[in-house]
């Protein structure tokens, strides 16, 4: 700068002493040395506009530079160098005298704390109550980015404490505690007699009680980007703080380090708008731009949105100001929230399990995910537990379960890449040892439509008669359903599901048996691609068709069967022996050759068990006691029970009640030939209460007719007796008949005695002598 008189350096000091941004400056200089970082901060002005103004001021003699170690940075430090002028600073005045009487003096305050601007909230009632009503000073909001935290507070200032002393905080990176004091001690005297530099030299305890004694309120937004440093001090500043003072303290993450254990800090996980309050908020928007939204438009963004109030404004203002469709409107705005928002707040392994779990259905064991990132368990859980401190998850013990308001977002963002996880996830689950787990891995195939990984899995539980399915039939039956309904199936395939269903249908009672048939006589003649496929289901249709009474139909696809069989190889005539030998077990009975039906059920079971399927391996040993107790080896039948139970336990839950639904009528049987009939009510009428197939319900409404008539319920069990004979009840074998006749008084010839099995003629005796003893 040129050389000047007196004069005009000195009106030059005045001319830049009247300019407010630089009277600010020095102002801050007058309470402590500073550099220019920290002064733009505090001033919440450009760096460089900051910088330009000292080294002006610097030039005219006004402040002086010095370096000086700041952090791990020489960083240039300025202080004032004008007192020969006679210039006074005093909290916030500034007094210029040039000669003896002209004096320039004027009162400039710092600038007020901006509060972001909320002109209507829309919602958040319960959240407003909340706090109003709360007497603790400490209120600590937390939640997804854009849910409308800061929003939430700037409406509750401007409701409730309008009239008191606010200061927002917006941290920078920079900051440092020293200059979140300055600022403190800038506001307070602005408020109050106190010189900004007595304040500034108090301690903590001091600037808390005067805090507390003007009731300020103080938000520290964006809490999670505050740096350790001045974390520290705010909460050792706020732990002091006492009501009716007040600190919001706004994070997308629960924080653990606030005083919870002084009863100090209300916690609220700041959600999703509810439905209606989001569709409420949708038609607001789209009212106050003119833009006309249909109810299923309104749904649609209210949806796919999350209800998360950044999305609804950014999707209806991208709407509003370009021509695209509202779908992509939808999917860019989405997109970009998951991308950067969420995305910016998650590491790339945190961000997959997210993805994962939205692909998986909303729920899954730790365990899998863990295998599918190739990551140890801790440092799996790390990564959960971040993603549950950001309100993203909930940990369930051995689950992880994805929040619901944030579960459409990646779907809508990156569907092809959703579709590559859910192979990844089904894969994973078809592995797990838990039934169940494995049946959640085929139904992710069948949302998605995955035929190609689906079709296989069906085809090998139908080819090698595993009962893995059977822990659950209503779910499997509803994964069948919707693998029907994609498109691109092959004939083979929807035969192949036609008859799984049919089979699935049958055991649970949907379709009696004549129809199940019928639907399996029709597809399988498209199942003979696959030798070793279409002779398991010809050897099962076979036996069905023997117990609707197709005999000669029966026999002979059973001998069909048995060809096919003997051309298989070794290693897989085990998997088809025991369905060949189970239907050649229902010929055996009808032949009257109980031996050989005994000797072929004996022979399954110890198939089934050396395949270590223990749910075929306990219907096989039902098989063998309604043997033993045709036969009346009721000592033989007690003992198969007994593990028929014991293996029963072993499955899983509604696999394990199946097969002891299968076993009653047998326990049934026991008690009434023992004599124990009490035990046998008991067993009944337990037995009643669940779901049985037409056979096992024929099997206990004859046992109820039997025991009703040894009771002396004469009556009931006449009525009964002329159901069965008059076929009301499914199941009910011509054996079984013989025993209603015995029950309406119909003595039986010697000749249809003797063909009877021998358990059904001692109950048919057990009959007749109660009868003598009635007519007695």
């Amino acid at each position: 700068m040129a050389q000047s008189s007196e004069s005009e350096r000195l009106d030059i000091i005045i001319n830049s002493i009247k300019n407010k941004i630089n009277i600010q400056i020095l102002l801050l200089l007058s309470i402590k040395p500073s550099y220019t970082r920290e002064i733009a901060n505090v001033l919440n002005l450009d760096e460089s506009s900051i910088s330009r103004r000292l080294k002006f001021l610097e030039q005219l003699g006004v402040v002086r530079g010095f370096w000086k170690r700041v952090g791990d940075k020489n960083v240039k430090v300025y202080e004032l160098n004008i007192k020969e002028f006679s210039i006074r600073f005093d909290r916030g005045a500034l007094e210029v005298s040039l000669s003896e009487g002209e004096k320039y003096r004027e009162i400039i305050r710092l600038r007020k704390t901006v509060i972001p601007e909320c002109k209507e909230l829309v919602g958040r009632e319960e959240e407003l109550y909340a706090i109003h009503s709360s007497n603790v000073p400490i209120i600590h909001l937390w939640g997804l980015p854009g849910i409308g935290k800061s929003s939430l507070v700037a409406w509750y200032i401007k409701r409730y404490r309008e009239r008191d002393p606010v200061y927002w905080y917006v941290p920078i990176a920079s900051d440092t505690a020293e200059t979140l004091k300055l600022k403190l001690a800038l506001l307070i005297s602005t408020i109050t007699d106190l010189d900004a530099r007595t304040i500034m030299n108090s301690d903590i305890h001091t600037l808390a009680n005067l805090l507390n004694e003007h009731s300020m309120v103080l938000v520290f937004d964006d809490f999670h980007d505050v740096n350790k440093q001045v974390k520290e001090y705010v909460l050792s500043l706020v732990e002091k703080i006492e009501y009716p003072a007040r600190v919001f303290i706004i994070s997308r993450f629960k924080e653990k380090e606030l005083p919870y254990w002084k009863g100090k800090v209300l916690d609220i996980e700041v959600k999703p708008l509810p439905l209606n309050e989001a569709m409420e908020l949708t038609r607001k928007l789209s009212k106050d731009l003119s833009i006309n939204l249909s109810q299923h438009d309104i749904l649609r963004i209210t949806e796919l949105s999350g209800g998360i109030p950044l999305l609804i404004h950014g999707i209806i203002n991208l709407y509003k100001s370009t021509g695209l469709s509202l779908t992509e409107c939808i999917n860019r705005v989405v997109a970009s929230y998951y991308e950067s928002e969420i995305g910016g707040i998650i590491d790339e392994n945190s961000k997959l399990i997210l993805e994962l779990l939205i692909a998986g259905g909303g729920v899954l064991p730790i365990e899998i995910l863990c295998n599918i990132l190739s990551l140890r368990q801790t440092a799996c859980l790390k990564r959960l537990n971040l993603l549950e401190r950001l309100g993203l998850i909930e940990i369930l013990d051995e689950d992880v379960k994805v929040r619901e308001m944030i579960g459409g977002l990646p779907k809508v963002a990156n569907t092809s890449r959703l579709r590559h996880l859910v192979k990844l996830i089904a894969s994973a689950l078809n592995q797990h040892p838990d039934i169940k787990q494995r049946m959640h891995g085929l139904l992710l195939m069948a949302d998605n439509c995955l035929i190609k990984d689906a079709i296989p899995i069906i085809e090998k539980r139908l080819l090698h008669g595993s009962s893995w399915m059977t822990c659950c039939f209503d779910l499997y039956h509803s994964i069948l359903e919707k693998l029907q309904r994609c498109e691109g199936l092959t004939a083979q395939q929807e035969s192949l599901l036609a008859v799984e269903k049919a089979l699935v249908e049958i055991t649970t009672n949907e379709i009696d048996l004549r129809k199940g048939v019928d639907i399996i006589k029709k597809h399988l003649v498209s199942l003979r691609v696959n030798k070793f496929l279409y002779t398991r289901v010809a050897a099962l249709l076979a036996g069905m068709l023997m117990k609707i009474g197709n005999l000669d139909e029966g026999r002979k696809l059973l001998e069909e069967s048995k060809s096919l069989f003997q051309r298989l190889p070794p290693e897989l005539k085990k998997e088809i022996e025991p369905t060949i030998l189970a239907s050649d077990t229902i010929l055996a009975f009808y032949e009257n050759d109980i031996e050989r039906a005994l000797d072929n059920s004996i022979r399954e079971a110890q198939l089934e068990l050396e395949k270590d399927d223990l749910g075929n391996y306990a219907v096989g040993l039902v098989h063998i006691g309604v043997i033993q107790a045709y036969m009346g080896k009721i000592n033989d039948l007690k003992r198969t029970l007994e593990e028929i139970e014991e293996v029963s336990d072993l499955l899983p839950g509604d696999l394990g009640d199946t097969i002891k639904a299968q076993a009653s009528p047998l326990s049934i049987f026991t008690s009434i030939l023992e004599g124990d009939l009490e035990a046998a009510k008991t067993k009944l009428e337990e037995a009643k209460r669940n779901k049985f197939s037409d056979m096992v319900k024929g099997d206990l409404f004859w046992e109820e007719a039997v025991l009703d008539y040894l009771t002396g319920n004469i009556e009931s069990a006449r009525e009964k007796a002329r159901q069965a004979i008059e076929g009301s009840y499914k199941g009910i074998g011509s054996d079984e008949l013989a025993l209603m006749k015995t029950i309406l008084g119909n003595k039986l010839r010697k000749d249809e005695v003797e063909k009877l099995p021998r358990g059904i003629r001692l109950l048919c005796q057990l009959i007749e002598s109660h009868g003598v003893a009635d007519r007695g």
